[in-house]
């Protein structure tokens, strides 16, 4: 849900992995553990607040793809480097920080 501002696939994506993990689970519970001690109504209640907790991060993320000039620019191409550069600067400094430490 995070990403899905910038990525409306994860969506469906979303959806086919939430079908198959219920029907995952449901098999379980039913053959294998016949007998749950921790699913009761404190675990409804505790992914209640987790859902609040993701659609504020949603928010937040989302806004900040959709106010990012770089990211969300006219052109393809232009976005393409946008990100590139992006990229570029997260993975030079990982560098950096990686051999400074190991030649520390």
């Amino acid at each position: 849900m995070m990403y899905s501002s910038g990525l409306p696939i994860l969506y469906p994506i979303a959806c086919i992995f939430n079908v198959i993990l219920y029907w995952a689970v449901k098999i379980l519970l039913l053959k294998y553990h016949q007998r749950t001690h921790r699913f009761n109504e404190e675990l409804a209640i505790q992914s209640i607040h987790y859902i609040k907790f993701g659609v504020i991060v949603h928010m937040i993320v989302g806004a900040v793809m959709f106010t990012n000039d770089k990211l969300l620019s006219q052109s393809p191409k232009d976005a393409i480097q946008a990100i590139t550069v992006v990229v570029d600067d997260l993975g030079s400094s990982f560098l950096r920080e990686r051999f400074s430490s190991a030649h520390s």
